[in-house]
């Protein structure tokens, strides 16, 4: 099941209001997406790279206002070799890994 800016939202505002502040995110979601191109169907590639790569996406831009406004903070986006060297089977989780390289 994938984040929805709402659980994103939810989840950062929380962190917010137990801790005061986010100065640490590290993106480390990933699910995995066997399968080439021809064999998966749309709707499950979509569900990786919105896990991996959209997922991501939504925790940063939560997170970053705060971070300009402090001056401070550091995001960390773990991403995989798979994205460089893409594996057939892989398709979906090398396409969502490459794409987090901002």
């Amino acid at each position: 099941m994938w984040m929805t800016t709402f659980s994103v939202d939810s989840a950062i505002s929380k962190a917010i209001a137990e801790n005061g502040r986010i100065d640490v995110l590290v993106n480390n979601a990933g699910v995995g997406g066997g399968g080439s191109v021809e064999e998966m169907s749309l709707s499950a590639f979509r569900e990786v790279m919105e896990t991996n790569f959209f997922g991501a996406l939504r925790c940063i831009k939560a997170v970053l206002p705060g971070m300009r406004e402090r001056r401070h903070g550091c995001i960390i986006n773990v991403t995989s070799i798979a994205g460089r060297m893409a594996l057939s089977p892989s398709a979906a989780y090398s396409a969502s890994k490459w794409a987090l390289r901002l």
